[in-house]
């Protein structure tokens, strides 16, 4: 069985600051991947029911739209003494259902976590492991890599501009493109070229505010999955250039990957740029790097003399704030690695509230204005009588205060009163919400590519299909450039010297389900759904298929979950397939099989086993000798 597993430790900071602010209220940590899913923390303080007030709460949440991953995971503490996980709890191997998160509503009691070596200077470390299983399967290890998938034929389609129908002007410039390629990455694309927004009829697309340049790179992204060669001195500039296009045009693993590689790149001379953008685009991995960045003095000494810098005062004065409060930060001298942190900021202010002519309020009732915090001592210039309170505002509430604050009698005797005059000090301290960071630069590999998603899309939707294709009397639409991309065979037939009709292509001597499930696998990039019954046959249909139209990637996964399948009954016709289609890793595995004399015993009364001999009769030799 499959798994893959991933660990995040999560720093919480300013731990005390975060009492007050409620029962069901979390802090988050940021989003990380394990197999290929979205994960994220959440850790209440103060429970997250009045059920487990008393206790902290953690939860495992899936952020991913898509998928029910079955998983186990566990949450533990780091002992800071020790440097060891402790108080660890585990949860068993589970199906995630995006409507219910995985909880330890009672993880560890308030008080006893409070008293342990847990907590040291107002922080913690909760440490969580996931193992994302998956689906069970039995396979003979392939000693060659699967052929590449339709991204790697992509980037030739947009070299040779095969089947292009739409044309991009950016900075007088043009560029030749497939729309359903476009729309399949980028939901802003499909909008503009399919959707309500639509210039379909028209051939061209004007894109604004955009350098020739950079769109050229953002194309070459689309196509290829990866970014160009870019020139080292340009290469900061334009990676920032690219993450502006992926934000504007909801690129995610382009903006992802452009992220991640400014991360890895800052600099003194580029921070302050890229701080900037990072505020103004709302990337918190970016700003959170180049806050951990700034908090050397000696980096920051040498950032604040740029023109990068001086751009980042102008268009983001409020940064300056969270440089002020990354400098603060003072790292625990744990060992194990932190992958994000969350630190709570506050904001204090002091206003004095001088009250004259004193003796006129008695008699008033309730006197005004009495909410308060302390009295100056006119005396000493100190401030005296403080009371102080830690809570959390309510709606149905707009006002703190005391009561019984003070005795009059005491206040009339005090040197808090003079020349009829008294002065309460109020000092207000905004605790606001945990903000949280990535405090390594990126180790995650980022969202798998969409372009599948986006193309399965487009053929359900049968947006931008150009082609029908005719099979056994049923009509299947489709787009010329996926199946060139995916196909030299299709190449051939739809440009090439073989070419048919401009919108139609008629296919012989194949059943209508075969093709239906070729055609899946072109857009999907995996196999369909299909009955355990006929697995093994809908396999071998698909294996000719593939054969047929050079379909490396589909051949090489049906051979190997031919494979993996192989039995008494199917091994037979399996074999006979392997050696009339030239299969060597199919014939090894089905004769290696058969050197088994229970299982050849077994098989030779099959139908299976008289098709093999008489289709392919020197099997046999092969047989044998693998038996001998």
């Amino acid at each position: 069985m499959h798994t893959v597993t991933g660990s995040h430790n999560f720093e919480v900071q300013n731990y005390a600051l975060t009492k007050g602010r409620g029962i069901g209220e979390h802090i988050a940590s940021r989003t990380f991947f394990v197999g290929e899913y979205e994960w994220a923390i959440n850790i209440y303080p103060h429970g997250d029911s009045k059920e487990f007030s008393d206790y902290i709460s953690v939860v495992l949440e899936l952020k991913s739209r898509v998928g029910k991953p079955r998983i186990r995971c566990s949450f533990s503490l780091l002992d800071y003494a020790s440097g060891e996980a402790v108080y660890k709890r585990e949860y068993p191997p589970h199906t995630f259902k995006r409507s219910k998160n995985w909880c330890f509503p009672n993880f560890l009691e308030r008080n006893i976590f409070e008293a342990s070596k847990c907590l040291k200077q107002d922080s913690l470390t909760i440490i969580c492991n996931v193992t994302v299983i998956k689906e069970p399967v039995t396979y003979i290890p392939f000693t060659v890599r699967a052929p590449p998938n339709i991204n790697k034929r992509l980037g030739g389609l947009l070299l040779t501009e095969k089947g292009v129908d739409i044309t991009v002007e950016v900075g007088g410039k043009s560029f030749h493109a497939n729309k359903c390629i476009l729309a399949a990455s980028s939901s802003v694309f499909e909008a503009l070229l399919f959707g309500q927004m639509k210039e379909s009829k028209k051939k061209r697309l004007k894109i604004t505010d955009m350098e020739a340049s950079v769109f050229e790179a953002v194309l070459h992204f689309i196509y290829n999955d990866t970014l160009p060669e870019i020139d080292k001195d340009a290469d900061t500039v334009m990676t920032q250039h690219l993450l502006v296009a992926a934000d504007r045009y909801l690129l995610e693993r382009l903006r992802f990957t452009c992220e991640q590689k400014l991360c890895t790149n800052l600099d003194t001379s580029t921070v302050g740029t890229t701080l900037a953008l990072a505020e103004q685009h709302k990337l918190p991995h970016l700003k959170a790097e180049c806050l951990r960045q700034l908090a050397s003095s000696q980096f920051l000494r040498s950032a604040i003399e740029t023109d990068g810098f001086e751009h980042l005062l102008k268009s983001c004065p409020n940064v300056v704030k969270d440089i002020y409060d990354s400098c603060q930060f003072v790292a625990s001298n744990n060992t194990r690695e932190i992958d994000s942190v969350s630190q709570v900021h506050t904001i204090t202010g002091t206003h004095n509230f001088e009250v004259q002519n004193y003796a006129l309020t008695k008699g008033h009732g309730v006197p005004r204005g009495s909410y308060s915090f302390s009295l100056l001592d006119y005396a000493s210039g100190e401030a005296m009588y403080t009371k102080e309170f830690s809570r959390t505002f309510k709606s149905s509430s707009n006002t703190w205060g005391f009561r019984e604050f003070l005795e009059i009698k005491t206040l009339e005797a005090s040197k808090c009163l003079e020349q009829d005059n008294l002065t309460i000090i109020c000092n207000v301290k905004v605790i606001k919400e945990p903000v949280t960071y990535n405090n390594v630069p990126f180790t995650d590999t980022g969202p798998p590519s969409n372009i599948h998603q986006g193309l399965s899309g487009l053929l359900l939707s049968k947006k931008g299909v150009d082609i029908t294709v005719e099979v056994g009397g049923k009509s299947f639409p489709a787009h010329k450039c996926v199946l060139d991309a995916c196909s030299p065979v299709f190449e051939a037939q739809l440009f090439g010297q073989m070419k048919e009709s401009k919108t139609e292509l008629n296919i012989t001597n194949m059943e209508v389900y075969v093709f239906e499930a070729v055609l899946h696998f072109i857009y999907n990039d995996a196999l369909p759904e299909i009955a355990k019954d006929a697995d093994t046959v809908m396999t071998q249909h698909l294996l000719v298929a593939a054969d047929r139209y050079l379909l490396e990637r589909l051949r090489f996964t049906c051979e190997q979950k031919l494979c993996n399948n192989l039995d008494t009954n199917n091994v037979g016709t399996t074999l006979a397939l392997a050696e009339l289609h030239n299969l060597p890793l199919l014939k090894a595995e089905c004769l290696r099989q058969l050197a088994s004399p229970q299982l050849l015993r077994s098989s030779i009364e099959t139908d299976g086993f008289e098709h093999l001999l008489k289709s392919c009769p020197r099997v046999v030799k092969d047989i044998i000798s693998k038996m001998i």
